[in-house]
């Protein structure tokens, strides 16, 4: 059964996680933006790595991480330039995961379609990790509540 086999199910179902990522894949395709839903087991397997990183709060602790840029931004045409910035930097193959909270999955996206999906979803999802689904890791990390974006183009093996 593919995922999109399973979000439909579960929305029929009950199961609220699911059934809000087949939500915004339906909100993304209605807008021309291709993504598909990463299911909550898959999204912790992605973002596992991290958990060696150090944190505050919810955050990871960028102070700490060597090789790490941090921008931050005034206005939303400011933001998504540093989001656009980022995957240049970082996502040099795709797909790329978004993931808001590994609990809740995420969604796979191709990097060229990362802004525009970060614009459609500002209001679900307005602090997300975006990690490779596939090949060398990296990371970005983006929070509209700090008004920060953070990226590390090459992840340190641990």
């Amino acid at each position: 059964m593919s995922m999109d086999d399973r979000c439909d199910a579960a929305a029929g179902a009950g199961d609220p996680v699911l059934a809000r990522l087949q939500t915004l894949v339906e909100r993304c395709a209605h807008a021309g933006v291709a993504c598909a839903a990463i299911d909550p087991v898959r999204a912790a397997e992605l973002v596992q790595p991290l958990a060696d990183f150090p944190y505050r709060d919810e955050r990871v602790d960028w102070g700490g991480i060597e090789g790490g840029v941090c921008a931050s931004w005034d206005d939303a045409a400011q933001c998504h330039g540093h989001l656009a910035e980022a995957l240049a930097a970082c996502a040099k193959e795709g797909p790329v995961a978004l993931i808001w909270n590994p609990h809740h999955g995420g969604l796979s996206v191709d990097p060229a379609e990362v802004v525009a999906l970060a614009r459609l979803i500002e209001d679900e999802a307005s602090e997300f990790w975006l990690v490779p689904t596939t090949g060398p890791r990296w990371l970005i990390e983006w929070s509209v509540y700090d008004g920060e974006l953070c990226y590390l183009p090459h992840f340190p093996e641990v």
